[in-house]
């Protein structure tokens, strides 16, 4: 299953999409190419066809390889060849390739969208003045024990930078001025435009489906901007899997505008103020809108799951048919036949969570406990783990959606405060030069100030520590040449020899301090629970709307959060101003 899901799903859909982009990407302004006389829908789409070749390298090359701050989204226009195609369709609305043409070049049409365009200007801008999109590292977000976790892993590129991530922010920004422009308007603008747009394509990639099973679209090396590359065949499962895609596409618009996203101000403030509880962030859109759209995703999520099943069985149909594939697009041969039964069971076994409460076994902890047989004369090793049984009914996420999720856990309150020159605190609080000349001392008997780097390199060190607090000493402290930089910690452990002449020490503030170093720009979230012990803990709604149905608060404390770390014995009813933990270590 894993290597078919490198070669199909990671490789030919992507691929797909590529050879496409390559192919449509050309729609440049190409309306004085249309024939001035009436000719035959073929012709028609001959003409389509040449236009995205010519245009091929000069659009492709020059504008997505040599992306700079002068791009724009219309800078890729697809609405010439879309016309062309959409008046071959006039012609013959059950043209396959005219279909095909016209579904990617009127979905790609979104990047000439006016609305797009002002909404990206008014984005540059932003970034341009307020600097919300700051070069750097994204923000980490420490929960505090027994949890850690970094912001969301977002990545902007040539192509998401057109949207903005509200996960980035700027520690030098102070800005209080309302949010403009807000997520909103992006809400919006995906949802009157580039919706319409993937319902069209999805409309006529059925259309292809239904009109002629068989049908297969060529790309042509002059559609791939290569002369000499291999033409690529689109066919059944191809198409099967476009439509999938569409409809997943759809399904994470209305799954993306059914909430209200907006920030009061792209600051820390705003930020601190959405994650409130009882703030309107991740909350429902109003008069039912959201739930529409939340219920409208189901729908597309279901036709996805479909459509790859249909796509698994034409594949499994190339198969048996022993279909020559030299050219295909998705190439399968009778080795994959059971990885591809795989794929279908499990899509099947996911799907059948919306039919109802079903049982879900989460697998964790799993090792392999071995010992010695001796009536058998060797080793035996049986494999465990712990299993957790949830009662899931998928369909309750869509049907009956949370209204605010952050209202479905205990009462809480958030800070969210820069890390900034917490790291020197910590070290003035934490490190000692004393208790470092100390050490070395009376482990290597070396002493201030004979603590040269030329004598340290004899026990692996290979600097000497500055007299000063200056910005090398700082970085100094988080090195770990053989724990060189945590001799002078105030809770430094001696684990014993890792070698013959240097000992292995350990240091739990050595960690704390490097990290709050390493991650100087970043944010801390600190959170404090309402309830102060465990006991009074409570989660308020733990079926979260039925989406686990039967679950009770003390199940989510007892069975479910010690998967994630978290019992009586770690929990911590605050982590705000609790920087450093109270972990002690002893000499062996």
């Amino acid at each position: 299953m894993n290597r078919f899901n490198r070669r199909v799903w990671h490789f030919a859909i992507p691929l797909f999409f590529a050879s496409s982009l390559n192919l449509f990407l050309g729609c440049s302004s190409d309306e004085g190419l249309g024939p001035e006389e009436p000719v035959n829908t073929d012709s028609l789409v001959q003409v389509a066809n040449n236009s995205l070749a010519v245009m091929m390298n000069e659009v492709i090359n020059q504008t997505l390889e040599n992306l700079d701050s002068t791009f724009r989204p219309n800078d890729v226009d697809f609405t010439g060849a879309l016309a062309l195609y959409e008046q071959a369709l006039a012609s013959d609305p059950n043209n396959n390739d005219a279909l095909f043409g016209a579904a990617f070049c009127g979905l790609m049409s979104f990047l000439a969208d006016s609305n797009l365009n002002e909404l990206y200007e008014r984005f540059k801008t932003l970034n341009d003045t307020g600097g919300f999109f700051p070069v750097g590292s994204l923000p980490q977000v420490t929960l505090g024990n027994p949890l850690a976790v970094t912001g969301f892993p977002l990545h902007p590129n040539k192509f998401t930078d057109m949207l903005i991530d509200i996960t980035r922010l700027d520690p030098l920004m102070a800005r209080a001025a309302a949010a403009d422009p807000t997520i909103s308007e992006i809400q919006a603008l995906l949802e009157t435009s580039l919706l319409p747009k993937v319902q069209k394509a999805q409309e006529r990639i059925a259309d292809i489906i239904a009109n002629n099973p068989n049908f297969e679209f060529v790309i042509t090396s002059a559609m791939q901007g290569n002369p000499g590359a291999n033409p690529i065949v689109v066919d059944l499962a191809d198409f099967r899997v476009i439509l999938g895609s569409l409809h997943a596409i759809e399904a994470a618009i209305h799954v993306f505008v059914a909430r209200n996203l907006d920030l009061s101000s792209y600051t820390v403030d705003g930020i601190q103020e959405a994650l409130q509880q009882n703030s309107s962030f991740l909350s429902l859109k109003e008069g039912n809108a959201g739930a529409a759209s939340m219920s409208a995703a189901k729908i597309d999520i279901l036709i996805a799951s479909d459509q790859a099943l249909l796509a698994l069985d034409a594949l499994l149909a190339e198969i048996a048919a022993a279909k020559d594939q030299t050219n295909d697009l998705i190439k399968v041969s009778p080795a994959d036949v059971a990885d591809l039964n795989d794929i279908k069971d499990t899509i099947e076994f996911f799907q059948s969570f919306f039919d109802g409460p079903k049982i879900l076994n989460v697998f964790w902890n799993g090792d392999y406990n071995c010992y010695y047989d001796y009536d058998l004369g060797y080793y035996v090793c049986i494999y465990t783990e712990d299993t957790l049984a949830l009662n899931v009914d998928a369909s309750k996420l869509f049907d009956d959606p949370l209204d605010n999720p952050k209202q479905f856990v205990p009462d809480y309150s958030l800070t969210l405060t820069s890390n900034g020159d917490a790291y020197k605190e910590f070290a003035q609080l934490h490190f000692s030069r004393d208790a470092y000349w100390d050490s070395l001392a009376s482990k290597y008997g070396i002493s201030y100030p004979n603590d040269t780097a030329q004598v340290l390199q004899q026990y692996g060190f290979y600097y000497h520590l500055p007299d000063e607090n200056n910005d090398f000493f700082y970085e100094l402290l988080t090195y770990n040449y053989y724990n060189q930089a945590i001799f002078g910690w105030d809770d430094v452990a001696n684990y014993g020899y890792s070698s013959l002449y240097v000992w292995d020490y350990y240091s739990n503030n050595y960690y704390h301090y490097s990290n709050l170093y390493w991650n100087r720009n970043y944010w801390t979230l600190c959170y404090a629970w309402s309830d102060l012990t465990w006991s009074e803990w409570t989660w308020p709604e733990p079926t979260f709307n039925g989406l686990f149905p039967g679950l009770t608060s003390d199940r989510i404390k007892n069975e479910i959060l010690p998967v994630l770390g978290i019992d009586a014995g770690n929990w911590i009813q605050s982590d705000c101003g609790n920087i450093n933990p109270d972990i002690s270590f002893s000499d062996f």
